[in-house]
């Protein structure tokens, strides 16, 4: 059995996600079920994709840029205490991770330390919804 690595409300959105997602790791469209044609996909033509879908690319090469956006993407081993602009200039947003779980979020000061940081969070309960925000958040982190 496979694991779900998110998962979406819509078509829509999933597409969305699909397409920013072979964009990024130069994937194909037309293997990611994006395009339909019965030759190359247009990006390869844009020199975005390498000719996977003209078999001009090897799997294997392939599948390491997918199995990079998958590793990049798993949340249990993530373990992290996300900062982000807080309500004012002086105050500091964050969000705490541990092991893929959503534990909870807060503010402080912008000057506290990182080591005390953590004192600041108030925890709140994980939730699909949140583990979805957290899976694009991932995602998208450069």
């Amino acid at each position: 059995m496979s694991k779900v690595i998110t998962t979406f409300s819509t078509l829509n959105e999933a597409k969305e996600m699909l397409f920013r997602i072979t964009e990024k790791y130069q994937l194909c469209q037309k293997i990611n079920g994006l395009y339909k044609t019965k030759s190359s996909c247009f990006q390869y033509q844009l020199k975005m994709c390498f000719g996977a879908c003209l078999s001009m690319e090897a799997p294997d090469s392939y599948n390491q840029r997918v199995n990079e956006f998958i590793s990049k993407t798993k949340l249990q081993d993530y373990t992290s205490l996300i900062e982000l602009e807080g309500r004012s200039e002086d105050e500091l947003g964050l969000v705490y991770i541990k092991n893929g779980n959503y534990k909870g979020f807060g503010f402080c000061p912008m000057n506290t330390p990182k080591q005390t940081q953590l004192k600041f969070i108030t925890p709140y309960e994980n939730n699909r919804d949140i583990q979805r925000i957290l899976v694009r958040y991932v995602t998208n982190r450069p």
